[in-house]
């Protein structure tokens, strides 16, 4: 009997837990998912809430981490909880996979929302952030944080090797690669068996994905007319391509990936990188980077500057990503819902979230005041320059794709085979929305956001 009555148990347990993210309709307990799973953006998250239950007495909200699992394009975790109808009333995730998450059908649009709420919303949002959501004319999403990114340097390491860190002040504008390239060789070192000791620059090291270079060219990567991905045909994507042929060479890549191995290895705990530890001269990161130096290199003499760009004069670029709140289909318990997504996005807020954090927010009014009080007063001015990647239903197998590429590049392959390949993959997968309208407001392969 008393085995009986723990089966009993256990069974009422799993069912129990089953229902609890369960919206079976309107329910005065709002659960929530997030990817922004470290404990500080957790605690943070925690602390909207609390400001949010207090504003609304008798609403409660369970705060659920769900850490990315195998990559933005991964939508198995909420795929499963759709089917099993065990979705989250509220889910924030990553802005870039909301286009390919609304197109399989996993999203409700937002727009009646929107409509009836007493303030235009997306108005006070960055423009690049809000068209990033968009799928089909409809928006499924509203923007919380942005990133961008940036070339961060270390200035004692320049200065011992007799070069002025003035030369990357941003004020005199972008530094070229040819300028960093000249540095970056200045600072690297090698010791006994040719190892490398220090280096200036790995031009692939943090955010320098191959994607990052071709927006830096000027690419397009989707073509609206043919409604083709164009990874084999655009000029700047295999410019990009062919420069990293050139540094694999120049650097020797098993050279650089054992530098990398000992002095930033995989899965290492943020302290272990070989910019804050004083290894590596020059990278380009994001703003992320500024609170991770706060926290491990507090003392680091260290500067920021634009992406490095292929011409003197050129403009100022970047790409800029970022967290947003969607719902998942099939939930019921949309009012309640909507209120917390709207309480989230609001000036309160994002202020809370963002003060705690570090993060930038997406409201662009409160932009200056955040950059300020967290020392990224010079992204203000980046943000001006960054676009968002292209936002179509197929963008998370786009990104894996060009990934792929860019690893077989480095391993030696000729950039237009990897290319070639990365179409191959990325075109069955876009067929099936053909044709497919980009949102009006979003200019492919111009610098504005």
């Amino acid at each position: 009997m008393r085995a009986k009555l723990l089966a009993v148990a256990a069974v009422a347990a799993l069912v129990a837990a089953g229902c609890a993210g369960r919206p079976g309709g309107p329910s005065d307990t709002i659960v929530m998912w997030t990817t922004q799973a470290d404990q500080l953006r957790v605690d943070a998250q925690q602390q909207v809430i609390d400001a949010f239950e207090a504003a609304n007495p008798g609403l409660h909200v369970d705060l659920v981490p769900k850490p990315e699992q195998g990559g933005t394009g991964d939508t198995s975790t909420i795929l499963t909880a759709v089917r099993g109808n065990v979705q989250p009333d509220v889910y924030m995730m990553g802005r870039f996979p909301v286009s390919q998450y609304a197109a399989l059908g996993l999203l409700q649009p937002l727009d009646g929302y929107l409509d009836d709420a007493p303030e235009d919303i997306l108005a006070a949002h960055n423009t690049g952030a809000v068209n990033e959501v968009r799928f089909d004319s409809q928006q499924f999403a509203v923007p919380l944080v942005m990133d961008a990114r940036a070339l961060f340097y270390n200035k004692q390491m320049l200065r011992d090797v007799g070069v002025d860190p003035d030369v990357l002040d941003p004020a005199d504008g972008p530094p070229t690669v040819a300028e960093v390239e000249e540095i970056a060789a200045k600072v690297t070192t090698t010791g006994p068996g040719g190892n490398y000791e220090r280096m200036g620059f790995i031009p692939w090291e943090g955010e320098g994905w191959a994607l990052t270079w071709a927006i830096g060219n000027d690419a397009t990567f989707f073509d609206e007319d043919s409604c083709r991905l164009t990874l084999d045909t655009d000029p700047g994507i295999r410019t990009a391509y062919d420069d990293f042929a050139h540094w694999r060479d120049e650097l020797d890549f098993r050279r650089v990936d054992a530098f990398k191995a000992s002095y930033s290895p995989p899965d290492a705990p943020p302290s272990q990188n070989a910019f804050l530890n004083g290894r590596l001269a020059m990278i380009e990161t994001g703003t992320f980077q500024v609170s991770a130096l706060t926290q491990y290199a507090p003392d680091l003499d260290y500067g920021i500057t634009y992406l490095p760009v292929q011409q003197e004069g050129d403009t100022p670029y970047s790409w800029s990503g970022g967290a947003g709140l969607v719902m998942p289909t099939g939930g019921t318990n949309t009012a309640n819902a909507w209120k917390l997504i709207e309480f989230f996005t609001s000036v309160q807020g994002q202020r809370i979230f963002s003060s705690a954090t570090g993060d930038l927010p997406s409201r662009t009014d409160l932009v200056p005041e955040i950059a300020d009080a967290s020392g990224q007063s010079f992204f203000t001015d980046v943000l001006s320059h960054t676009t968002s990647r292209v936002p179509i239903p197929v963008g998370s197998t786009l990104f894996e794709a060009m990934k792929t590429a860019q690893e077989a590049v480095l391993l030696g392959q000729d950039p237009g085979d990897a290319l070639d390949e990365a179409q191959q993959r990325v075109d069955p997968q876009m067929e099936q929305y053909c044709p497919y309208p980009l949102p009006a407001e979003y200019r492919q392969g111009d610098r504005t956001p």
